[in-house]
């Protein structure tokens, strides 16, 4: 794509993402397209230079990155958060995808790696996201004011490590969704006690011959006894 992009190109990866928006249930509508497209020439445009992503033919990122991030979208939804944090963001994924798509949603992207918070915080400003905030930094130093009620990472860490990291920025009761390829029972087996495993939800991505799957942890309510509770995890 970039700057050297045919009509040709344009109309394979816009009817790509159609598609496959409509595989996953998701109608977009004439804006939103519109944004994605706009999104996809940044990534193309920033991705070699600034080393945001392996992937560099636009078609594949319209499969490996937009319709894989909002493959997540009818749990998101599910679940309503009003406050969002995707830790280890890199070029935005998942959380300019969901912010496109829910623009009620407050979407905080956190990455320590500064030009792809400076990606972050261009494609902020050409797609308009009022509701997007990159954040730059290591989140073993920051604090932060207003707890977010979900967090959501992607090719990250193992799920164990994000669970840890995200509890310096959720509420008492919040959830982790981790995108990985197979279920990792070793990662979840290292869970620390205060998580519990609510969920583990296979997600089928238009196009990738790859499998998928959402962790979903809860953070576990302290009972009487100072112990967290455990039981009743669903995987």
């Amino acid at each position: 794509m970039g700057v050297a992009a045919t009509d040709a190109n344009r109309a394979a990866a816009r009817q790509r993402l159609t598609a496959g928006a409509a595989e996953l249930g998701i109608d977009l509508s004439a804006r939103q397209l519109e944004r994605f497209m706009v999104y996809l020439d940044l990534l193309a445009q920033w991705g070699a230079s600034f080393n945001l992503t392996a992937v560099r033919d636009p078609l594949q990122m319209v499969t490996v990155h937009l319709l894989d991030s909002l493959s997540i979208l009818p749990l998101i939804a599910a679940l309503a958060p009003k406050r969002l944090i995707d830790i280890g963001s890199g070029a935005g994924l998942p959380g300019i995808p969901l912010a496109l798509m829910l623009p009620e949603l407050e979407v905080a992207l956190l990455d320590s790696v500064q030009k792809k918070t400076a990606f972050q915080i261009q494609a902020k400003g050409a797609l308009k996201l009022s509701n997007c905030h990159p954040i730059n930094g290591r989140m073993q130093a920051l604090t932060f004011a207003k707890p977010y009620d979900l967090a959501v990472c992607r090719a990250f860490a193992s799920v164990a490590d994000a669970a840890l990291l995200a509890e310096r920025a959720l509420c008492a009761d919040g959830t982790l969704i981790a995108m990985k390829g197979h279920v990792p029972k070793e990662e979840l087996d290292a869970l620390a006690p205060a998580w519990r495993l609510s969920a583990v939800t296979p997600l089928v991505v238009p196009g990738l011959d790859a499998r998928r799957c959402a962790v979903v942890l809860r953070r576990a309510r302290a009972t009487n006894s100072g112990e967290a509770e455990t039981a009743g995890a669903n995987a």
